[in-house]
């Protein structure tokens, strides 16, 4: 399938919108390879503004993915992904709270650079 993002079908649709397509629950995914629905109609069948006044399609769950025959996407792993904290710009009781938030061990008397280096080298 293309790189659009699918979903399960949770109730028997017959898609308007697709040229009266049925589609199945535990059988189909939607929307089909080929159909570029918008973001609008995606947004009525997952919250229940449609003709049956009900979500029709949900979020695909763990263990959906091997029951459709599909990849399981990568662990979003947030902390990869976020972007670096500046160590640098904080002040010193900011970083001995990060420390103390972070589980590193810092002493009060430790200059700004010495508590800098010891999250990074307990935390990287």
């Amino acid at each position: 399938m293309s790189e659009q993002k699918v979903y399960k079908v949770l109730q028997v649709i017959t898609d308007l919108e697709d040229n009266d397509r049925r589609y199945d629950p535990g059988k189909d995914l939607y929307p089909r390879e080929g159909l570029e629905p918008s973001e609008e109609r995606v947004q009525a069948l997952l919250k229940g503004h449609n003709r049956q006044q009900r979500p029709v399609i949900g979020e695909l769950e763990e263990a959906d993915y091997a029951h459709y025959g599909l990849e399981a996407p990568a662990p979003n792993n947030e902390q990869e992904t976020a972007d670096p904290v500046d160590y640098s710009k904080m002040k010193k009781d900011e970083l001995l709270q990060e420390a103390e938030a972070l589980g590193v061990e810092v002493d009060e008397k430790m200059t700004k650079d010495e508590i800098i280096a010891q999250i990074k080298s307990e935390t990287e």
